[in-house]
């Protein structure tokens, strides 16, 4: 009796190209990327609108940060923000919101 080898030791295996230039290679099932590496990949890349959604992201980020500095009530709560720092951070939210809101709605 002859013993049979595992299976795929002895077998030929199928060339297959990697990528062709008239038909990529695309993954498919556990081969794909999960959402954060596509964004990822879209950031590093370069991908004009997800840089565009970021930058306004950022921008949005900065201008309440410089409203809430900017601001005389988040000013005076800061003094004792170690006390009770929720109330700085109220007024600064507060602030921000507001700003925000006065810029998108009138």
């Amino acid at each position: 009796m002859s013993e049979n080898p595992p299976k795929g030791e002895n077998e030929p295996k199928a060339e297959t190209p990697l990528s062709s230039p008239d038909r990529p290679v695309t993954p498919t099932g556990d081969d794909r990327p999960r959402l954060v590496r596509r964004m990822v990949d879209a950031v590093r890349y370069g991908n004009s609108a997800v840089l565009t959604l970021l930058a306004l992201i950022v921008a949005m980020a900065v201008g309440a940060v410089l409203i809430a500095v900017a601001d005389p009530d988040t000013r005076a709560a800061s003094q004792y923000f170690f006390t009770a720092p929720l109330d700085t951070l109220s007024a600064a939210g507060r602030d921000g919101s507001g700003g925000h809101a006065a810029l998108f709605l009138t």
